[in-house]
C-alpha cells in the first residue's frame, strides 16, 4: 500500500497492480473532502482505502474548534469546523459522533484510523461510532460550504 498526501500519487498507486490499498491523510472528514475522488477511484478498482486522521489532528475531536489553537496543517479549516460544531450542538449530536460517523457513511472506505492516544480516547471514539446521526443532520453538514 501507499500512504501520502499527494492525491495524484494515490490514484496512480491504486491503478497499479502491485498496490492493494491506499491511505489518505487529513483529507476526508466533515470539513475537508478533497480525498473523495481518491476514495471513489481506488474503491472502484477494488483497492482498500484507509482514511487517516478523520479528527483533523484534533480539530474535530469534540470541543469548539474556534477556541483551540489548531495545528498549522489544519488552521485553514477552523471556520468550517466551527460551522459543523454549531450544527452538531444545535442538533444535540456529539461532535465526535458526527466526525466519526462521516467516514462510516462512505462505502468506499475500508478502514478509518484515528490515532487514539489513550484507552480513554479509544473508548470515547468507539462509543461515538455507535451513535446514530439523524439524516437531517447529515444534510446540514453536507451543505457546509467546502
Amino acid at each position: 500500500g501507499l500512504g501520502t498526501r499527494s492525491h495524484a500519487l494515490l490514484k496512480q498507486a491504486a491503478e497499479h497492480d502491485e498496490f492493494d490499498l491506499v491511505l489518505t491523510y487529513l483529507d476526508y472528514n466533515p470539513v475537508e473532502r478533497s480525498a473523495e475522488t481518491v476514495i471513489e477511484s481506488a474503491s472502484s478498482l477494488g483497492k482498500a482505502v484507509y482514511n487517516g486522521s478523520p479528527l483533523s489532528i484534533g480539530l474535530l475531536s469534540g470541543g469548539d474548534p474556534r477556541l483551540e489553537t489548531p495545528h498549522p496543517e489544519v488552521a485553514n479549516r477552523v471556520q468550517r469546523a466551527g460551522r459543523v460544531y454549531d450544527i452538531a450542538a444545535a442538533n444535540g449530536v456529539p461532535m465526535l459522533a458526527l466526525t466519526m460517523g462521516f467516514p462510516l457513511r462512505n462505502p468506499g472506505i475500508s478502514c478509518t484510523l484515528t490515532g487514539a492516544g489513550s484507552v480513554a480516547e479509544l473508548n470515547a471514539t468507539l462509543a461515538a461510532c455507535a451513535i446514530e446521526v439523524p439524516e437531517r443532520v447529515w444534510e446540514q453538514v453536507d451543505r457546509v460550504g467546502l
